[in-house]
This record gives structure tokens, C-alpha cells and sequence, in this order.
């Protein structure tokens, strides 16, 4: 053995050179092959040599981004081609690659840089959104990364957003029917006109009078995006029990690394799931389309001349049978005094004692202005009684009619307000025609509630509500009993169009009590 380490030793010592030589050699080449493999390997081609890699390779071809250079996104130097090599060799590698890509490479000069400075812009379907918001700061508590969102896992699209995440942490923990940022942070204020159920309605009109969105979309998700233990298991051997600590599963796997969302949520699906329907008791089930005109009336819809403007308490969901209390699952047929009387305590019924007298100043108005409305129309029909009506004036007489029918027919104390504002609608549509006819002749006499816009707010609602004698403005005291009594009308003071919203400020106050000099 000492003889052989002897002889090894003497040959090493009197070749030193030439081995030092060779060695020095086959570093450089190995160095050379290196380098010359990882210029190879930078090549978007070659990443589909390696079977496991066809999919993403396809999936990158196919994307906005076939232009741009894999190791653009995913830098693989001579030191990494090393490690993968041996790796492959040794049969050590991962046949599921987890690649990561660094926000500075989204951002970087010639790709998206400009990205954080764009103002909002419109996702799939005229969704709104902000990168800065989801970048710059922490939704949820949470630090997202470009990837968080352009991930994976879309089918044929490469770094594609899916919806998927978006709805995990917009839905996650929030009510039935909302959003943990609320709708409109994503959706805006819908503004297009909608079909539902056979009746069509503007959105606005309803979140004008604070309807939630969840009073008529009243499932908007399926699924919980719960995250279940055997998902830690696919990746994990046993490290379940940080489940619960969220901030640090977070930290690791969406700040420090990229995981998709998915691979450990579950998935949610968002969209109209269910909506109410409209008046949930069908009164047509008994009385076959005898109600049509009562309904449109009372969700505040189908009148030609004004926008909608759905009742207050269809706004609040309340069914038919919500006031209707005298209907009876026999269909007994009740006298008209019986469901007078049912109708009264249904009032008190969801308010208070008192409120019933409203129900009767409801039906009392509305007779007194269709009987006003009715004599009115026939004086203009009167006048304008052949003569040629301007050609955008020939339906507005037409129109007016209309509006009468619809209120007579639809009963205008289901929706007291439409009424009177379809009433006057049409009324200012025959003045309009009259005065073209006959510049000269003298508006048609007519009752307060058709010709003065805030007529109605007092015998409709106010006279049977508390009134207060003293009201506030600006900080000052102000007698509101006494601006009342003067005849100062409600719309002066308060908006006609906007309910419960001033329409004055102090330099208003000074058109009629101007400032001590």
C-alpha cells in the first residue's frame, strides 16, 4: 500500500505541469461548454426540448407576450443552467416547474414601466381598476405582485389575468350579495337599461333613493374560497398546522413567492346568481293579468315621460301582500270596507299609529288630481281640436292621455310620487303645444298639484308626518313653522328631484332677507 502511494506521489510529482495543463484545460472547456450551453438554453426554442415544459412553451406562443424572449421574465444564467443540468442528469428535477417571475422584470424599461403611472382602465366587460391601488398599497393586508394576478393557471394564455383571483379577494367574507369593496368600486354606476322579469328599469333611478345593490341582487357568488388542509399536503408534509395564520401564509406565498391564489383556495363564482324577482307574490296566479298596470306603477316604470322612479317601498322589498294584507290563501272575497280597514292597519302595521291616515290622504289626492288632470286634458283636447300640432309636438298630446290612463289604471297611491310627476309631465308637454298653436292664448287654469312642482309633498306625506317648528342651516337657527305658514313652498328650500336634499344656502336665503347694511 505505502509502495503504491510512493509511486503515485513520484508520478504526480514529475508530471505536475503537464497535469495542471490538462486540469486547466478541461476547466476552461467545461466553462466554455457551459457558457456555449447557457446561450443555447437563453433561446426561447430550447425550452421545449424538456416534455414537461411543451405546455407553457405552447401557452407562450399563443400569448401577447410570443415576442419577448423567455429569460426576459425568467433570467437563467450559466450558474443555473449548471444546477438544471445536473439536476436533469441525476433525475432530481421537478417536473412541475414553479417559475417566479420579479415585479422589476414586469416593470422594467420597454415592457410595462409605464404601468403604475396609467390612470384607471377597463378590465373584461367594462370592469374598472386601478394597478396602483393593488400594487402600491395592500388590499386586504395583503402585498400583491404583478403575478398575483397574471398567473398561470388560464388555459391557452400565458400570464393571463383570471377572474378567479379577483373574486377571492374582492368575495371572500363578505355578505350575501356584496362586496368586500363594494359593487360600484369594480362596476361603477350602471347606466344601461336592464330587463328583468319582463319589466325593464334604469339602475339610477334606484341608487338615487339609497337602494343597495343587494336588495335585488341577492346571490351574486357561489363558492367560499375556504382553504382546505389537504391543499397544504399537495406541497407541504406537515405544516398545517399554521393554517389559521394567515398573514404569514400570505407573507411566504404570494410577497416571497409566487403561488397562485387557487392552489390553495377554493373557487368562487361571481355573476348574477339569483336576483329578486320583482313583487316575489304573483298576484297574476289568481288575477290573470289584471294587475299589470298596478305593478308598473309601484316599481315606478312604463311611463313614457319621465325617468323611472320606483316606489319607496318597492325600493324597500315590500311584496303585495305586504299592504295587501286582507288576501287570503282561500281567496275569500272581502267587502271594500273589510280591505279599506286591512289596508289601514298594514300601515300601522310597519310604522305607527297614525300612518293609516296617510293611506286615506293617498287615495283622497289621487282622486282629486286625476279628476283635475281629466277636466285639464279635455280643455286642451278642446283647444287644440283641429289644428296641426307641430310635428314634435303631435304626440304629447297623445302622450298626456297616456299618462292619465296609466295613473287612473295603475292606481297612483302605489307609487304617489311617479303619479304626480308623470301627471305633470304631461301637462307641461300640452302647454308647450298650446303656446306653439297659439302664442297668445292664456295657460288652462289648473289645480296646484299639476301645476306647482313641491304641491304634493305636503298633503301626501308631510302633513302626517313629525314636523319640526325650528330647523337648522349653516349652524344658524331657522323657523321652519314660520317659512311654512308664510306659503313659502318645500321646493324652495328643499330639491323636488332629490328626496330629503336641500336645494339652498345662505346666498339663497338673501334673495328674500337680504343682509343688514
Amino acid at each position: 500500500m505505502w509502495s503504491f502511494l510512493r509511486d503515485l506521489w513520484e508520478f504526480l510529482r514529475k508530471h505536475v505541469k503537464v497535469l495542471a495543463a490538462l486540469g486547466a484545460g478541461l476547466v476552461v472547456l467545461a466553462v466554455a461548454l457551459n457558457f456555449a450551453a447557457s446561450r443555447i438554453a437563453q433561446r426561447s426554442t430550447f425550452c421545449g426540448n424538456c416534455h414537461y415544459m411543451a405546455p407553457y412553451v405552447e401557452q407562450w406562443r399563443t400569448s401577447t407576450h410570443a415576442q419577448v424572449d423567455c429569460v426576459q421574465c425568467h433570467p437563467y444564467g450559466t450558474l443555473a443552467v449548471a444546477a438544471s443540468t445536473i439536476r436533469y442528469l441525476s433525475g432530481a428535477y421537478n417536473p412541475r416547474p414553479r417559475a417566479e417571475v420579479d415585479d422589476r422584470s414586469c416593470l422594467a424599461g420597454g415592457c410595462h414601466e409605464q404601468r403604475l403611472l396609467k390612470a384607471q382602465e377597463t378590465f373584461r366587460g367594462g370592469i374598472r381598476f386601478d394597478h396602483q391601488v393593488h400594487l402600491q398599497s395592500t388590499p386586504r393586508g395583503i402585498q400583491l405582485r404583478c403575478t398575483s394576478c397574471h398567473n398561470q393557471i388560464v388555459q391557452k394564455g400565458h400570464v393571463a389575468v383570471t377572474e378567479q383571483v379577483c373574486y377571492t379577494c374582492h368575495f371572500k367574507g363578505a355578505g350575501p350579495g356584496q362586496a368586500v369593496t363594494g359593487c360600484e368600486t369594480c362596476h361603477g354606476k350602471p347606466k344601461k337599461l336592464v330587463e328583468h322579469a319582463g319589466f325593464s328599469f334604469n339602475h339610477q333611478s334606484y341608487l338615487k333613493i339609497g337602494v343597495a345593490c343587494n336588495q335585488c341582487h341577492v346571490q351574486v357568488i357561489t363558492g367560499d374560497a375556504e382553504v382546505a388542509k389537504e391543499r397544504c399536503a399537495a406541497c407541504h408534509v406537515g405544516r398545517e398546522g399554521r393554517i389559521k395564520d394567515v398573514q404569514f401564509l400570505h407573507e411566504n406565498h404570494i410577497a416571497k413567492h409566487k403561488v397562485d391564489c387557487q392552489e390553495c383556495h377554493a373557487p368562487i363564482r361571481h355573476g348574477k346568481i339569483r336576483l329578486v324577482e320583482p313583487l316575489e307574490v304573483r298576484c297574476e296566479s289568481c288575477h290573470i293579468r289584471q294587475h299589470s298596470l298596478r305593478k308598473l306603477m309601484y316599481i315606478g316604470t312604463g311611463g313614457k315621460l319621465i325617468p323611472d322612479l320606483p316606489s319607496r317601498m318597492f325600493a324597500a322589498q315590500v311584496s303585495c301582500t305586504g299592504c295587501h294584507i286582507h288576501v287570503t290563501e282561500k281567496g275569500a272575497v272581502l267587502s271594500h270596507e273589510a280591505r279599506t280597514t286591512a289596508q289601514r292597519e298594514a300601515c300601522v302595521t310597519c310604522h305607527s299609529p297614525g300612518y293609516d291616515k296617510m293611506y286615506d290622504d293617498w287615495r283622497a289626492v289621487m282622486a282629486k288630481l286625476l279628476q283635475a288632470y281629466a277636466g285639464f286634458l279635455a280643455e286642451a283636447e278642446k283647444q287644440a281640436a283641429g289644428k296641426p300640432a307641430p310635428k314634435r309636438y303631435a304626440s304629447a298630446l297623445r302622450d298626456a292621455r297616456e299618462a292619465y290612463l296609466f295613473v287612473k289604471d295603475g292606481r297612483g297611491e302605489h307609487n304617489v310620487e311617479y303619479a304626480v310627476k308623470l301627471v305633470q309631465a304631461g301637462a307641461a308637454g300640452v302647454d308647450a303645444v298650446l303656446r306653439t298653436l297659439d302664442p297668445k292664448a292664456k295657460p288652462i287654469p289648473r289645480d296646484d298639484l299639476i301645476g306647482q312642482r313641491d304641491a304634493y309633498c305636503f298633503p301626501l306625506c308631510h302633513q302626517r308626518l313629525p314636523f319640526k317648528a325650528d330647523v337648522t342651516l349653516d349652524g344658524k337657527k331657522l323657523p321652519h313653522q314660520l317659512h311654512a305658514d308664510s306659503g313659502v313652498g318645500c321646493g324652495t328650500c328643499h330639491s323636488v328631484s332629490k328626496h330629503k336634499a336641500l336645494a339652498v344656502d345662505r346666498r339663497a336665503c338673501q334673495a328674500c332677507h337680504p343682509p343688514a347694511s
